[in-house]
């Protein structure tokens, strides 16, 4: 036997170009727009979103330091090879 959940209808107001966003999302993954709304509002409402937020933000900064990393490397080497080149 399957349990039905009932859903309660809401109005919202969205300004026109976030309800073209939803509904090139919605068309784009063969999805209703209902679907999109409620799975949004439920990860922004999620209590792990700011811990998930909190891993993006450190995933790109993790980025950012191996750039820089490799930058100062790409510099010092930079910098050697001019000095050996004066040198001669």
């Amino acid at each position: 036997m399957t349990t039905s959940r009932k859903k309660t209808k809401i109005s919202v107001y969205l300004d026109t170009e976030v309800m073209q966003m939803l509904s090139d999302f919605a068309a784009r993954r063969d999805r209703s727009q209902s679907m999109v709304a409620e799975a949004a509002i439920a990860s922004f409402l999620s209590p792990d979103d700011a811990e998930r937020r909190e891993a993006v933000l450190a995933r790109r900064l993790d980025h950012i330091d191996r750039r820089i990393t490799r930058l100062e490397r790409d510099v010092g080497i930079s910098v050697e090879s001019l000095a050996v080149f004066i040198r001669l």
